[in-house]
């Protein structure tokens, strides 16, 4: 049975709020930017909180939320490609 969506975000939230430097230190790896990284973050948090309810199997949020910032890594190293 599906869980009541605000079951699911404060699932999503308290995932968050126990991570947050994991998905920095991961950002920031892919950008090698301080800003970018925390702008990756930010951008991937609206995402995943608008995207929320779609989610199908809340088991497997952490997977879900690590795809959405290393899409949005990706996305934004095409966008700023770095340069050495």
């Amino acid at each position: 049975m599906r869980k009541k969506d605000q079951e699911l975000r404060d699932e999503f939230i308290q995932f968050v709020t126990q991570r947050q430097q994991e998905f920095y230190r991961l950002a920031f790896r892919y950008t090698h930017d301080q800003d970018g990284a925390m702008d990756v973050v930010q951008e991937a948090l609206e995402k995943a909180l608008r995207a929320l309810p779609s989610l199908r199997q809340p088991e497997y949020m952490k997977t879900w939320f690590y795809r959405i910032l290393i899409n949005e890594c990706k996305n934004m190293l095409k966008k700023f490609p770095r340069r050495e």
